[in-house]
């Protein structure tokens, strides 16, 4: 480079300009660096000892020109240095002063960065006389500040992952977060997110992949015990930063990676949460990477970020899942429910049928089904109701005889049947297969309807497309299968008995008409061979001698004892073919047991017993027939005397119950009483306490029977309390009536 000319410097300014470059000189060797002193005039460069220091080059090494030292600049750098920089100073009279950084060649072939610092002396006129310059190394601080700015660069990355990881809810959510991110970050060509299964904590499964492993995120597993570095971190627990151990054990293994990939080193951070190591986070790169400590901390930083988030978002899912269980439970309760109410509404087979088929394949989004029963020979089936169903119809009988078809080998076993595919059902079922596959249909699910080891049917499901049924659905289908057998035995026992109940209604009816018709034939003949004896009593055919007087005596009470025991028999044919009718008027209870001694005084006078009627502390009223009511107590009264030996006590009272709103008419007695085992079949039709031939007293066994339906009747009761050997209360209970109000009337 030509020199400027320049006059010869005054010499004051030479001096003031020597005092300078020795402070300089102090200066720049107390900070390290060099000095240079440029003279404009001659264009010669005199360097001082700290270049060797600096760059590695002794100042005799150097050439004394600018030029070398532009040659050892950055070419970046290079024109910022040389023509923009130490050339237009010098020729700028505005300026007299230079500083800027720039690199520059070590002698070893390293860039250094070094800050120079220039002043320029010109003289009176303004033209450069001089320049001189230091030099100093600020490599440190440079790498000092980058190592900084990559610190807050990687600190600004964790915070924007940890922001975006924040609204991620699912691990497919947080992969697609971090993997994008941690290639950027770590300069990697690849990234992996793999985490151990659910439902084997030995394997890894690629959650999500980016560069070359993107196709690896489809379900791709790997076992844990494997020695590539992805399994490898996962099993110790500690990163892995690309080193060569995957080669040896597993070298088929890393190449197939590698293959696939595109990656041949990777770094495998373990997500680890308390302690747990979830899965890791790797990253793949053509070549093993140089990672120093700042950048393993930061890409543990990383790790340690996707882990929380992923043990955050498996506590999202699994809360979603629990919630998302919980409401199925309950909706299918809520179906069970329903299910129950309409069984328990339909009283026929083919009706509870129809409703298990409707909630079944509601439940499980079903295509078609249908259901069929076992018929009363066991040997054929009838299909009783179907949903979409092209292939049988309804009511169709088909024999047990065949075989091959879900449905019999369900209704054979008593377990249900699931048919997930067609081409399981070709290989389990064959025969089927062909019929299916015309319907349409891929899939099928057959629950036996059974209850009690005997199965009555079953209920068929199937769907136009594969369909792998899962346990919950299996439990529900289970359940409702299970109340659908139930629901079809309480209709076949409720049918069983609508029919026993119609055999016996026919049976009563024929009972009671028997009954009537004979009782009507009886009583014709006996009334007229009563009426004959009467008249030879009356002596109408001729006088009649005593022991003849006797002997019709004797035949009038056999009549009139036989008539009873017919009318007995009438009135409780009339009672079972409810064909008594009840005029209930307000009675008065006190006439009622008045009405009763003249009735009974010449049995009570022949046994030489005492009869008494308690009198009544207040007036009271029953509700009640008064014909049907003097029947029950004469028929009470008539069985005291019965069963009261000689000289025993008979009484009637009356009072008033339940806060008067009834009527209690007591029957006592001191007979011999009733033992506490016969004290309900006393009211049993055509019982008696004493059922032997030899017993004491005559009867049809009919008298408390017919009493009992007749105070039921009327609304109240009959019933008895006894203690044998010392007597027997029966006690008629009737709604109280409203006291007529005779001024009200007149």
């Amino acid at each position: 480079m030509p020199a400027p000319s320049a006059p010869p410097m005054a010499p004051d300014v030479e001096v003031a300009l020597a005092r300078s470059e020795e402070r300089f000189r102090l200066a720049t060797r107390a900070i390290g660096g060099f000095v240079y002193d440029w003279d404009a005039r001659t264009g010669r460069v005199e360097w001082t000892g700290g270049l060797l220091e600096t760059i590695g080059v002794a100042p005799s090494e150097a050439d004394p020109t600018i030029d070398w030292w532009h040659g050892r600049v950055h070419p970046d750098d290079a024109a910022r240095v040389g023509a923009d920089g130490h050339v237009d100073l010098l020729h700028d009279p505005t300026r007299t002063s230079y500083e800027f950084e720039y690199r520059v060649r070590h002698r070893d072939g390293r860039w250094l960065w070094v800050a120079d610092r220039m002043h320029v002396v010109r003289d009176t006129e303004g033209r450069p006389v001089r320049a001189v310059g230091g030099v100093t190394d600020v490599t440190a601080r440079r790498a000092a500040e980058a190592a900084g700015a990559a610190r807050a660069r990687r600190l600004d990355r964790l915070r924007e992952l940890g922001a975006a990881l924040a609204r991620m809810l699912t691990v497919s959510e947080v992969a697609r977060a971090v993997l994008p991110r941690a290639v950027a970050a770590a300069s990697a060509t690849v990234a992996l997110l793999l985490l151990r299964t659910a439902d084997d904590p030995d394997l890894l499964e690629a959650v999500n992949g980016v560069g070359g492993a993107a196709h690896l995120a489809a379900g791709w597993r790997l076992p844990i015990a494997s020695s590539l570095a992805v399994a490898r971190a996962v099993r110790e627990g500690v990163p892995v930063w690309g080193d060569a151990r995957d080669a040896a054990p597993a070298a088929d293994e890393a190449r197939a990676l590698a293959a696939a990939t595109g990656a041949s080193a990777w770094v495998a951070l373990p997500l680890r949460v308390d302690g747990r190591v979830l899965g890791t986070l790797a990253l793949g790169y053509p070549a093993a990477p140089e990672v120093d400590d700042e950048r393993r901390e930061f890409l543990m930083g990383f790790a340690d970020q996707c882990a929380l988030a992923v043990a955050r978002s498996r506590l999202v899912e699994a809360e979603r899942a629990a919630r998302a269980r919980a409401e199925r439970a309950l909706a299918h309760t809520q179906r069970l429910q329903r299910l129950t109410a309409e069984l328990a509404r339909v009283p026929t087979p083919q009706e509870v049928a129809e409703v298990v088929l409707r909630e079944g394949t509601a439940a499980v989004g079903a295509a078609t089904g249908s259901v069929s029963l076992l018929g009363p020979d066991g040997d054929t089936m009838t299909t009783v109701a179907s949903i979409g169903w092209a292939g049988r119809g309804l009511w169709e009988r088909y024999s047990l005889a065949a075989s091959g078809s879900p449905g019999l080998e369900a209704l054979r076993s008593r377990v249900p049947v699931f048919v997930a595919t067609p081409q399981e059902l070709a290989a389990r079922f064959p025969a089927a297969a062909a019929s299916a596959a015309a319907a349409g249909l891929q899939a099928t699910a057959v629950l036996p309807l059974a209850i009690g080891g005997r199965a009555q049917g079953y209920v068929s499901l199937s769907w136009s497309a594969p369909h792998a049924v899962t346990d919950e659905e299996r439990a529900l289908l289970e359940a409702i299968a299970a109340q659908g057998a139930q629901a079809l035995e309480r209709a076949r026992l409720l049918e069983a008995e609508r029919v026993a109940r119609a055999e016996a209604d026919a049976a009563n009816r024929a009972k009671s008409d028997f009954l009537a018709t004979m009782s009507h034939e009886l009583r014709t003949p006996i009334n007229a061979a009563l009426g004959y004896a009467e008249l030879m009593a009356l002596e109408v055919h001729g006088p009649v001698t005593p022991a003849q007087g006797d002997a019709l005596a004797r035949i009038r009470r056999s009549q009139l004892a036989l008539l009873s025991r017919i009318n007995d028999v009438l009135s409780f044919a009339k009672l079972e073919a409810r064909r008594v009718s009840f005029d209930l008027q307000p009675l008065d209870v006190a006439q009622l047991l008045a009405d009763v001694e003249p009735l009974v005084a010449p049995q009570v006078a022949a046994k030489a017993q005492a009869f008494a009627i308690t009198p009544l502390v207040q007036p009271l009223h029953a509700q009640a027939d008064a014909e049907r009511v003097s029947q029950i107590l004469l028929n009470l009264v008539s069985n005291a005397v019965k069963f009261t030996p000689p000289g025993g006590r008979i009484a009637l009272e009356a009072s008033s119950l339940d806060e008067g709103r009834r009527v209690a008419i007591r029957v006592r007695d001191t007979g011999r009483g009733i033992p506490a085992d016969r004290l309900e079949s006393v009211f049993d039709p055509f019982v008696q306490v004493d059922a032997t031939l030899t017993r004491e007293q005559g009867g049809t066994g009919l008298g408390l029977a017919i009493s009992r339906e007749l105070a039921r009747g009327m609304g109240g009761d009959l019933t008895v309390e006894s203690v044998p050997g010392e007597g027997s209360t029966f006690t008629l209970t009737l709604p109280r009536g409203e006291r007529r109000n005779h001024a009200a009337h007149a």
